[in-house]
């Protein structure tokens, strides 16, 4: 049976960029392994469903029906399916609904670099799009990721609400062996799953590629929106610094 690559999609209420998203992933060319794209749609009170039905016959889609409303937990339950019901899957990626792979030949160019260097986890860089307007500036993956300090930094500034500090985690790559979850945290998640990839460097062959643009990703999400209102996106922000200072002083 033919490899895979399986990209999962959170989806909750994404009406207004989901058809963008998708057909970024259906439209990769010289891809030659076989990639599915994953949703799972938690709920969706808007035309979210109606649009998944229109692509209902589409080989490379599968779409799961969730009750979970957290995100930490529907990444979990994507990884989770993907790895029990994909046992031919050689990368997972992620790409939430409201963001679009950045151009046609971002997974081919992915699977030349697996096909390289055999990575475990592989982080790139996105560009970043607010009220339609895609920011010239990328938010690159630095290589500097792997020093602690660079990276203390990096996590230091984030917690004080500085945006340019934000880790690149949405362009995070895994392998399947991979065994880490997102942690039960409501806000930042995937930036505690990139910093726990990140503590594993000794451990794990981890390529940081500086000029590779993954996605196009979007600051006008709606759990972020709620996240900054409740003041959950800086208390996170501010335990994942404390957190990696106490993982690197052990």
């Amino acid at each position: 049976m033919k490899e895979q690559i399986v990209i999962n999609m959170p989806l909750k209420n994404g009406e207004k960029t989901l058809i963008k998203a998708i057909e970024s992933v259906l439209k990769q060319t010289n891809v030659k392994r076989e990639v599915i794209l994953l949703i799972a749609n938690d709920n969706s009170t808007d035309n979210s469903s109606k649009i998944l039905s229109d692509f209902s016959n589409h080989k490379s889609i599968k779409v799961l029906n969730v009750d979970l409303s957290l995100s930490y937990l529907t990444r979990n339950y994507l990884l989770k399916y993907t790895r029990e019901h994909y046992p031919n899957c050689v990368l997972i990626g992620r790409l939430d609904c409201d963001d679009y792979l950045h151009n046609n030949l971002v997974l081919s160019t992915i699977e030349k670099k697996f096909n390289e260097t055999n990575f475990d986890v592989l982080i790139a860089g996105n560009k970043q799009i607010k009220n339609n307007i895609v920011f010239e500036e990328a938010n690159i993956a630095d290589k500097r990721l792997l020093d602690n300090e660079y990276l203390k930094l990096r996590l230091y500034n984030m917690s004080i609400g500085d945006s340019k500090a934000e880790l690149p985690s949405c362009n995070t790559f895994v392998k399947p062996t991979v065994a880490l979850n997102y942690p039960s945290i409501k806000s930042a998640e995937d930036h505690w799953y990139t910093t726990k990839l990140l503590l594993k460097k000794n451990e794990l062959n981890i390529k940081i590629d500086e000029d590779f643009i993954y996605c196009v990703y979007s600051l006008d999400g709606n759990v972020t929106a709620d996240n900054l209102n409740n003041n959950s996106y800086y208390e996170s922000r501010k335990k994942l610094y404390h957190y990696f200072i106490k993982q690197i002083e052990e």
